[in-house]
């Protein structure tokens, strides 16, 4: 009896004690849990949208007049892609962006217009080439124009505005009236009698 009351229980390996069995479950399953877990947070970390094609956009729709901006489309459509926005939603994003260029335009060209037409009010406002000496302020700045400038500097004087700022045609003005006298005052120095060819070439003869 003393021999059976001390003798132990054998449990056959691999099993777990008959106490603990439910603990031992418990947390083998606990542990295979956490690993299907991160193991599906990997896969939707890794291969998000994978199966899953990019949205193909058609042509967006573009005001009369307006054509699409090659550079900025190829930034806007991997965003419009990456949040998945349908054909509606980017095209009225796309409409968004138009009417904010539409007013960024129209506030450019309203302040270009004032600036363009302060400058010719003080030109023809001006005391020396304005008021009734501006008709002939036009014919010298059309002939200083015809006689020394080019189609180019017409060209950048109209596309810039610069023609009609004051101090520009008080020059051209000035260039313009110096052409149609045939003279050049440079304080007494051509009123000199004209060198000849051998003068320039020996200045010292004759001395």
């Amino acid at each position: 009896m003393a021999d059976e009351a001390t003798a132990t229980t054998e449990t056959p390996a691999g099993e777990a004690p008959a106490g603990g069995s439910d603990e031992a479950t418990a947390e083998a399953e606990a542990v295979a849990k956490t690993a299907e877990e991160a193991k599906a947070a990997e896969a939707d970390g890794n291969g998000e949208d994978k199966g899953e094609s990019l949205i193909v956009y058609e042509p967006f729709a573009m005001p009369e007049g307006v054509q699409v901006d090659q550079e900025a489309l190829k930034d806007f459509i991997p965003v419009a892609q990456k949040y998945k926005l349908p054909q509606e939603g980017a095209q009225e994003l796309v409409n968004l962006l138009n009417a904010r260029d539409k007013k960024r335009s129209e506030a450019h060209t309203k302040a270009w217009s004032k600036a363009m037409g302060e400058w010719q009010d003080a030109t023809k406002a001006d005391p020396e080439i304005g008021g009734e000496n501006f008709t002939q302020t036009e014919v010298h700045v059309a002939l200083a124009l015809k006689k020394l400038g080019t189609p180019k500097l017409e060209e950048i004087l109209k596309i810039t505005g610069t023609g009609n700022h004051v101090e520009i045609v008080r020059f051209m003005s000035k260039v313009g009236k110096i052409i149609d006298s045939d003279t050049i005052d440079l304080g007494g120095a051509l009123s000199e009698t004209p060198k000849t060819q051998a003068e320039i070439m020996y200045p010292d003869q004759g001395k």
